[in-house]
């Protein structure tokens, strides 16, 4: 009976058979593998600019190279700090052409397709470069649309002169520095072959000089004075404003004759204009001079209006500022200076009301109380009565006084009141204990002779506050 059981397998057996079939599978998928990039040209875990390259041609990789956006572009800088791009890719296609495939070759010359195993668990970086190939003739063509390379042919006869320009004389020296067409084209052609991005031209070399004559060096003389004539260090000071007395002001004041040629005195030295300090200080008095000015003036109610006149603003004293000006230029002071005034204001500047002031509101019969920008108080008032024609003056003015218990009076009339503010002649701000109430339209018919009457209790406030030269501006 036992000699007809079937006999078991032996289990080693089993294992090597199934090990053999694992053996063969791996070898077979090795060779496979090693022929699959035998017909490539890169093996796994190659990159290249950034690129997976595993598995490609020479000429895949390098077309995917070149499709990437290649530099044609020079940014050329000339010695006055202008620049301008050159393009050659508006020279044709063939004006700069590039070329990895030398490079590519050497990357996958030293590649084993045996080594893929390897290769799989780390990945090996490439970096490289395009050989450029660059046409002479379009890159000259570029220069040649170079302006500062067409301003270079232009000039056939250089010279050293002085010129008047907006910031003043400058010398104008185009012996130092010029142009060199030629070294321009070689230096542009070796940028382009470089890939560079920008090229100084100064820097590469590309000027050149010429010798100076002995009327030129008589010009370097001349230009030698009137550049120390023009080294002023003045500064008007007007509140937050500033004139800055510099060459552009100072090249008006060197004397020339009819010809605009420069006047030099027996010691040849240049001689100043005296009535062009007058000029400009004349010009600062109708920049700055507010006295008397027409205004514009944002209202609290919103709108923006016009006041004309006043007794508030500031004027220069124009004979004083001539001769301090005068001085103080032949003597080469060097300071900030805040001008003398006929008539000083609160604040100086084009804005001299500043952001402490009363506004009298006559058409909305309201007075407001502003100091350094917030409003204080606001309360109504009784202006001059219209239909006596005694209507308070739109004008700009200033508290000249401040005075308590003083008696008004006037043709028929006696008032005594409390506090008492005049801002124009006998015009002024003060309360008005006989009136019951203030604001709307009273002032058409029963206003005041022209003062401005004020609540007492807001009358007290105000006295108490408000300083001798406080801008009051009054307007309808």
């Amino acid at each position: 009976m036992k000699d007809n059981l079937p006999k078991k397998k032996h289990p080693v057996l089993i294992y090597s058979l199934i090990v053999l079939m694992v053996a063969c599978l791996l070898t077979g998928g090795y060779f496979a593998m090693c022929h699959y990039y035998e017909q490539a040209d890169f093996i796994c875990g190659t990159w290249i600019n950034g690129s997976y390259c595993a598995g490609k041609t020479v000429e895949e990789v390098e077309a995917e190279l070149l499709s990437q956006e290649m530099e044609r572009t020079l940014a050329v800088l000339d010695r006055n700090g202008r620049e301008q791009v050159l393009d050659l890719s508006e020279y044709g296609s063939e004006a700069l052409v590039c070329h990895y495939r030398s490079q590519l070759e050497n990357i996958s010359a030293g590649q084993s397709a045996g080594n893929w195993i390897a290769d799989t668990f780390h990945s090996v970086h490439y970096e490289v470069k395009p050989k450029i190939s660059v046409s002479r003739v379009a890159s000259d063509q570029a220069v040649d649309g170079l302006k500062c390379v067409m301003q270079a042919r232009q000039l056939k006869h250089p010279e050293v002169s002085i010129q008047k320009t907006g910031n003043g004389y400058v010398l104008e020296d185009e012996k130092a520095f010029i142009l060199d067409v030629e070294k321009t084209k070689a230096a542009v052609y070796d940028a382009f072959c470089s890939q560079e991005q920008c090229l100084d031209l100064e820097a590469a070399g590309c000027y050149r000089s010429e010798p100076y004559d002995q009327e030129d060096r008589d010009t370097m003389a001349l230009w030698k004075k009137i550049e120390a004539f023009q080294d002023c260090g003045i500064v008007y000071l007007f509140g937050k404003d500033r004139e800055t007395v510099d060459a552009s002001v100072v090249c008006d004041w060197i004397t020339v004759d009819e010809n605009r040629q420069f006047v030099l005195d027996q010691e040849d030295n240049l001689i100043l204009d005296a009535e062009k300090v007058k000029e400009y200080i004349a010009f600062l008095a109708e920049k700055y001079d507010t006295y008397g000015a027409v205004r514009e003036f944002q209202t609290t109610r919103g709108d923006v209006v016009t006041i004309e006149g006043g007794t508030y603003g500031n004027k220069l004293d124009q004979r004083a500022e001539v001769k301090y000006l005068t001085e103080s230029f032949l003597n080469n002071v060097r300071e900030e200076h805040e001008p003398a005034y006929e008539r000083k204001a609160w604040a100086q500047g084009k804005d001299d009301i500043g952001d402490t002031y009363i506004e009298v509101d006559m058409g909305e019969q309201l007075l407001y109380y502003y100091e350094k920008g917030t409003c204080l108080i606001k309360t109504p008032i009784v202006t001059g009565n219209m239909m006596r024609r005694r209507d308070t003056p739109a004008a700009v003015c200033f508290v000249y006084g401040k005075q308590k218990n003083r008696v008004l009076k006037g043709p028929g009339y006696a008032a005594r009141v409390k506090f008492w503010m005049p801002v124009k002649g006998g015009i002024g701000i003060h309360d008005a204990s006989w009136r019951k109430e203030f604001g709307g339209e009273i002032y058409k018919t029963d206003g005041s002779h022209g003062c401005i009457n004020t609540p007492y209790e807001a009358m007290e406030k105000l006295y108490d506050r408000v300083e001798i030269g406080t801008p009051v501006v009054m307007f309808y």
